[in-house]
């Protein structure tokens, strides 16, 4: 995967050597982590080397410099992006599930199988 792909699984997942996984710990989240590379990314970015396409070690990447903030900082922040985190997931589910009907049903209302009842033109 190209630098800076990132992504957050809610599910277990495996990966290959290409990429990098961070856990979630005791102390930062998913999601702190997320926001953190997303604005360093160029930090990461300039730690990789390559001559066909840039990619970062993992002793490279460990040897990045992070200053990480006190635990109340931490919290404050988890309880302003968490909820809306979970509204994108929620978001994203209902996205599916509405995608999903729309592709099982327009079929059959444009072939006739099925009708809608009670419609006044």
């Amino acid at each position: 995967a190209p630098i800076g792909y990132l992504s957050i699984s809610d599910v277990g997942i495996a990966i290959n050597q290409g990429y990098i996984a961070l856990l979630k710990g005791a102390y930062l989240s998913n999601e702190f982590m997320f926001f953190w590379l997303k604005t360093f990314m160029r930090l990461v970015t300039n730690a990789a080397n390559g001559s066909t396409f840039l990619e970062i070690s993992k002793l490279a990447f460990r040897n990045i410099d992070c200053v990480i903030p006190s635990k109340v900082i931490i919290e404050k922040f988890d309880n302003i992006v968490e909820p809306i985190f979970q509204k994108i997931i929620n978001n994203t589910a209902q996205i599916q599930t509405l995608s999903k009907a729309r592709d099982t049903l327009l079929p059959k209302l444009m072939s006739g199988a099925i009708r809608v009842t009670g419609f006044e033109r």
